[in-house]
């Protein structure tokens, strides 16, 4: 009866006496206190994918090159690139582009489009640039920013702009681009790629509930999907990142 209450059996079923004073104390281990995130040292190893970046020189070629004989814009060009715009901040084209355009948007005719196309002949990197969403031609039909009383809008240089999230600007945008593509270009460089920077912004009605900046982040990613894998899209950034400016 004494020592009942210290037979001990094990799995098999075998008993064993196990007396109090025959015991070992269990050694508890100190815990180990946790390390802080700013003291945790993280060691990178170079495993030889990193990419090598090289540098490109270029140059920014104005939108009278097209009218000049291509040889001779070339002549004694060191750089291994140029960009060229190929829409101007009013919205114009500065070629004889073979897309058919709204009507109440203007093409420099006089620019041949066989001259860009010589200039793209050769092996340099070659950049379009674009003014996306700053445009006075195509912003007269719906596709314009206005004001609360249905008015265009106008920034500090009395320039209208387009809306990013109207169908009609998503959709003349991508072709614009894609003719750029056709061409030959290897990037496009996306400028005035923004909501308006300068200008009386607080009088553009219908934004007080849109996200700016899911606007052009969807905007972007259906034109990159709209573009052979090759060609290159990379933008301007005026001022800083805000999300007033998406």
């Amino acid at each position: 009866l004494v020592i009942q209450n210290y037979i001990v059996y094990d799995d098999a079923g075998h008993a064993r006496l196990e007396l109090p004073f025959s015991k070992k104390e269990a050694v508890t281990e100190p815990e180990t206190p946790p390390v802080p995130d700013e003291d945790v040292t993280i060691d990178y190893v170079d495993n030889g994918y990193a990419p090598v970046l090289q540098p490109l020189h270029g140059r920014m070629l104005p939108p009278s090159v097209l009218r000049q004989d291509p040889q001779e814009v070339l002549a004694g060009f060191t750089e291994e690139a140029f960009a060229i715009p190929v829409k101007r901040a009013n919205g114009a084209i500065t070629y004889d582009t073979q897309m058919e355009l709204p009507p109440e948007v203007e093409a420099e005719r006089e620019n041949p489009l066989e001259n860009l196309q010589a200039l793209l002949a050769g092996d340099r990197y070659a950049v379009a640039r674009m003014s996306v969403f700053c445009d006075s031609y195509l912003a007269y039909p719906d596709a314009a920013l206005r004001r609360e009383n249905g008015d265009l809008w106008y920034d500090a240089e009395a320039m209208a702009w387009l809306d990013p999230s109207h169908p009609q600007t998503l959709i003349y945008t991508t072709q614009l681009c894609q003719e750029y593509a056709a061409l030959g270009f290897d990037e496009i460089l996306l400028d005035h790629f923004s909501y308006p920077l300068s200008g009386e912004v607080s009088a553009i009605g219908g934004l007080e509930e849109t996200n700016r900046t899911q606007v052009l982040t969807d905007f972007v990613k259906s034109l990159r999907a709209n573009l052979p894998e090759g060609v290159k899209l990379s933008i301007v950034l005026r001022g800083g990142l805000s999300e007033e400016t998406g």
